[in-house]
């Protein structure tokens, strides 16, 4: 009896003593919670290697982990580029708007300041083609079109500039303001207004023969802001049509 306990003993000791079987996952939960497992264990990394893709030859843990690092680095330098790019554009831009604007309210007369308004925006952006008309019985200028008229409606419309084809019925409308060929295009609408009125004062379209060039994925800041300065020096000629007084 006892020669048998003594043997039971020895077997679930034997049993006891035999160290777990690590699976990948066992194995993954452990180091990721003991994440200095490897500074505290560095002779390990002489041991592990990881294959190399390109050239199916293997490099160390550590020439791995700087090549990952490098290839992060690489995409954030490409990041932080494309940001420093879009910020000088945005300053040239800027510095188009404000030379724009300048020159038209040097202009001596309002009429002499919508009459320039479109050759200085072409000239300012190298815009294909652009197109203007203010709401006006009294101006003489080829920008004069009647209130009321199915362009002057489509501007009370819109909230915002819009980009659209040229086969679009608003693009269609407005693309009688410009002389070039944009057919098969794209256009931008801009609506002039005082603020928040309701009523627009006018309307600018730029246009080009490029599909892509104006369309509903791009955004429009830009083009609110050249609609924002336009309508703010087309606005005298608002007022002065209100007071039935000629520009």
């Amino acid at each position: 009896m006892t020669a048998g306990r003594t043997k039971k003993s020895s077997s679930t000791t034997a049993a006891a003593s035999t160290p777990p079987v690590l699976d990948d996952q066992m194995l993954l939960r452990a180091l990721r919670q003991r994440p200095d497992f490897l500074e505290r264990y560095p002779e390990l990394l002489v041991d592990l290697s990881l294959p190399h893709a390109p050239s199916a030859g293997a490099v160390s843990l550590v020439e791995r982990q700087v090549v990952v690092l490098k290839e992060k680095v690489r995409g954030l330098e490409q990041k932080i580029a494309g940001m420093v790019n879009h910020a000088q554009e945005n300053r040239v831009i800027e510095a188009r708007l404000m030379a724009w604007l300048r020159d038209l309210l040097m202009k001596p007369t309002l009429q002499a300041r919508a009459d320039d308004m479109v050759a200085a925006l072409r000239k300012a952006f190298e815009l294909p083609a652009v197109g203007l008309a203010v709401w006006s019985a009294r101006a003489s200028g080829n920008w004069r079109q009647p209130a009321g008229e199915e362009l002057s409606k489509i501007a009370d419309e819109l909230v915002r500039p819009i980009c659209l084809p040229a086969s679009a019925h608003q693009a269609r409308a407005a693309l009688g303001l410009v002389s070039e060929n944009c057919e098969g295009g794209s256009t931008a609408i801009l609506p002039l207004r005082s603020g928040m009125s309701p009523k627009s004062l006018g309307l600018l379209v730029i246009a080009s023969p490029d599909p892509g060039r104006f369309s509903s994925e791009h955004g429009t800041d830009f083009l609110e802001r050249i609609a924002e300065l336009a309508s703010a020096a087309l606005q005298p000629l608002a007022n002065l049509e209100i007071e039935g007084k000629s520009p």
